[in-house]
């Protein structure tokens, strides 16, 4: 019997390689195109990518989406798309989809009068109570004390222009 350590082995054939450029290239993603580096591909994507996920995210936000969504629209599996993501946005994509939420909750909340429950709708949450929760903890007061804080803003008449600036431009005397 003989026996051959892992320096003898033979390379990959090529239809192996051409197989698994197959299989990974058949994304939904016109113009993808990946290499083997191991038995992982590489992290490539058209720039486009960035955009079409980010469109996606904003256009679905208020069905509660879930990475496993997102590598389902993409075509990709769960750890590719979670890998990919992390590459093209900079951030874990629950990192990203927190942003997104809360940046919209903050423009709903001090540019509409729209209901909490209708704004937790719109963002995918559950129910106004899971919307709160989120909201107080990335901004350290509920969403209502913040509507609350954007209305006095606005209410709020502008202050009086300092007197100092008119102080200046008079020339003064004894100096």
């Amino acid at each position: 019997m003989h026996r051959t350590d892992a320096t003898q082995r033979p390379a990959c054939k090529p239809s192996c390689t051409t197989n698994a450029q197959t299989i990974l290239s058949s994304s939904r993603v016109p113009g993808d195109s990946f290499s083997i580096h191991g038995h992982r591909p590489a992290l490539h994507a058209p720039p486009d990518v960035a955009h079409l996920v980010q469109e996606f995210i904003r256009n679905n936000l208020h069905e509660g989406l879930t990475l496993k969504d997102l590598a389902r629209f993409l075509g990709y599996s769960d750890k590719y798309c979670s890998d990919l993501f992390k590459a093209l946005i900079g951030m874990p994509f629950s990192h990203y989809l927190k942003r997104v939420r809360l940046e919209r909750a903050v423009d709903l909340l001090a540019e509409s009068n729209a209901t909490l429950s209708s704004i937790a709708e719109t963002l995918g949450f559950s129910d106004q109570f899971a919307f709160s929760h989120f909201f107080k903890n990335a901004v350290g007061c509920s969403p209502q004390q913040f509507r609350s804080q954007c209305l006095s803003r606005r209410l709020r008449p502008n202050p009086p222009r300092s007197t100092r600036a008119s102080r200046r431009s008079q020339p003064s005397i004894g100096r």
